[in-house]
């Protein structure tokens, strides 16, 4: 295993043990690839336009996979709410209804890193075949991760407000889940 291959890993592993984590520490390479890291990032500086599009799949993959589970999350709440508003908000399918979005809290934070793992091994492979690329995949990568630790926050803070406020969610749900997700939808466009 090369030396980016095995700070990709332990990014990999930082990034999806961040997850749903607040205040956390930045990362930081285990002592034997130090060296390597800090050495390469003295390689990195503005990207030309070769390097550039070399980078966009990532970039592209990230963006599409956040969306995907922006779309899947809204999708899953928009059903949620529409069979809580079908039973009338009684106390078992409000309960019902908590324990769901809890699960798909869930869901979502094992999706998220999952996709982490798809996109570092492609970060990994580009890497490989460029090796000229692998600072700039290194501080890519470490990035996307960020992203999709916010990514996370922002489903798991929704979720948390909707089930402690369900009855306030009701009344407008429609709307709120529509903005609010185009919002997000939005961020994510945003990010590169």
């Amino acid at each position: 295993m090369s030396n980016f291959s095995a700070v990709m890993d332990e990014q990999r592993e930082y990034a999806k043990a961040s997850i749903g984590q607040s205040g956390n520490r930045p990362y930081t390479p285990s002592p034997q690839y130090a060296t390597y890291y800090y050495g390469i990032q003295d390689g990195t500086s503005l990207l030309s336009s070769k390097r550039n599009i070399l980078l966009i799949p990532l970039q592209i993959n990230a963006q599409d996979s956040a969306t995907a589970e922006a779309i899947v999350t809204q999708l899953a709440i928009q059903d949620a709410t529409l069979e809580l508003e079908k039973s009338h908000a009684t106390p078992d399918a409000v309960d019902g209804f908590s324990i769901l979005l809890e699960q798909r809290k869930t869901y979502a934070k094992h999706n998220c890193e999952r996709k982490l793992d798809r996109i570092f091994n492609d970060g990994i492979q580009c890497g490989e075949a460029n090796p000229e690329l692998q600072g700039d995949i290194l501080n890519l990568t470490l990035r996307i991760g960020s992203l999709f630790n916010d990514l996370f926050k922002k489903i798991a803070n929704l979720i948390t407000h909707i089930t402690r406020n369900v009855e306030t969610w009701l009344v407008d749900s429609c709307n709120s889940i529509k903005n609010i997700f185009n919002s997000i939808k939005g961020w994510i466009a945003s990010w590169f």
